[in-house]
C-alpha cells in the first residue's frame, strides 16, 4: 500500500517504480537468472513478477481517474507540457523543427531559434513560448503531434537514447539540499498566483524572507554531505568486500539499482535538479553507515567470543 500511495504522489515516481522493477525483472531473466549466487535467498524471479505487476496499478489508476474527470487516456493533465519542455532542454526540439518547418510548419517555428535552455523556463514562465502556443489547456493536439514525431523517427530515437543517458549521468551525481531555495522570480507564475490568492503572505515573503533575500546558503552543509557519502559508501563496500554478505550485499546494490533508475526518470522526464535525486540518494549513506557498524560489530563480537 505504501509502494502504491509513493507512486501516485509523482508521475516520476511511476517511472521509477515500473524501471526498477523492470530492470531487476530483466536482469533475473538474464545474467543474474544464471549465476549461483546466495543473492537468489531473497530475490527470486517470481518476485520480481510480482513487483512489476504492482508497479502498473499506479498507472491503471491514475490513467482511470483521468478518464473518468474527463481529461482523457492520460497520467496527468500537464505530462505533455513538461516532456515538450524536456525536448527544449536536450535540444531534440530544435532538431525536429529545423527538419520540419520547411513542409509542416506550426506555431513553434517562430521560436525555434529562441527556446528556452531548461525545462522549467519552458514550464514555469507566464510569458514564456507556452502561453504562445497554447498554454496549459489548448496545446495538447499540437504538443503530442510534436512529441510522437520525435519518437517515431530512428534519427530522433538516436538523440533520446543520447540525450537519456547524458541526462542520468548528470542527475545521479546531484546531491545537494537547499535546491530551489532561490529567490522568486516575481513575474513567474508561482509569484502571481500566490500575489493574486494570497496578498499579504506574498508581501511578507517578498520583503522579509531569508531565501528572497538570497541569505539561505547550503554550501558548508553539502561539503560536509558531500565528504560523508563518499567515505560511508566506499567503506561500506570495503567491509562487503572482506566479509561478504549477501543479505546486505542485495540491499546495497538494489538501494543502488533504485537511485539510478529515479535519476533516470526525473531527469529524462522533468528536469535536471539537485532535489529530485536527494530525495533518494540519502537512503545509500545511511544504508552503507548500517553496513560498517554491523562489520565492526561483528568484529567486537567474534574477538570477544575468543577471549572468552
Amino acid at each position: 500500500m505504501v509502494i502504491l500511495v509513493a507512486a501516485i504522489m509523482h508521475n516520476a515516481n511511476l517511472i521509477t517504480l515500473t524501471s526498477f522493477s523492470m530492470a531487476i525483472w530483466l536482469a533475473l531473466k538474464g545474467y543474474l537468472g544464471k549465476w549461483t549466487h546466495p543473492i537468489h535467498q531473497y530475490i527470486t524471479l517470481s518476485k520480481s513478477r510480482s513487483l512489476l505487476g504492482l508497479s502498473l496499478i499506479p498507472w491503471a489508476l491514475l490513467i482511470a481517474s483521468n478518464v473518468w474527470g474527463g481529461n482523457g487516456v492520460t497520467v496527468g493533465k500537464g505530462s505533455h507540457v513538461f516532456f515538450m519542455g524536456k525536448l527544449c532542454e536536450n535540444g531534440i526540439l530544435k532538431t525536429y523543427l529545423d527538419d520540419e518547418c520547411a513542409t509542416h510548419p506550426n506555431p513553434f517555428c517562430a521560436y525555434k531559434d529562441s527556446l528556452p535552455e531548461h525545462t522549467w523556463d519552458f514550464v514555469w514562465n507566464s510569458h514564456g513560448i507556452l502561453e504562445k502556443t497554447g498554454g496549459w489547456h489548448h496545446s495538447k493536439e499540437l504538443y503530442d503531434q510534436i512529441i510522437w514525431g520525435t519518437l517515431s523517427k530512428p534519427k530522433y530515437i538516436a538523440q533520446h537514447i543520447q540525450a537519456a543517458i547524458s541526462a542520468t549521468a548528470q542527475q545521479v551525481i546531484l546531491t545537494h539540499g537547499g535546491d530551489g531555495l532561490t529567490p522568486l522570480d516575481t513575474i513567474a507564475t508561482l509569484a502571481q498566483e500566490l500575489k493574486l490568492h494570497y496578498p499579504d503572505e506574498y508581501q511578507g515573503f517578498i520583503n522579509e524572507s531569508k531565501q528572497q533575500k538570497s541569505q539561505i546558503d547550503f554550501t558548508f552543509y553539502n561539503r560536509i554531505y558531500d565528504w560523508s557519502a563518499i567515505v560511508l559508501i566506499l567503506g561500506a563496500v570495503i567491509c562487503l568486500y572482506r566479509r561478504p554478505n549477501p543479505l546486505l550485499a542485495t540491499f546495497f546494490g538494489i538501494t543502488a539499482l533504485f537511485i539510478l533508475c529515479n535519476a533516470f526518470s526525473t531527469a529524462c522526464f522533468a528536469n535536471v535538479l539537485a532535489r529530485l535525486n536527494a530525495r533518494d540518494f540519502w537512503i545509500l549513506p545511511m544504508l552503507s553507515m548500517g553496513i560498517i557498524v554491523q562489520y565492526f560489530y561483528s568484529n567486537t563480537s567474534k574477538q570477544e567470543s575468543e577471549s572468552q
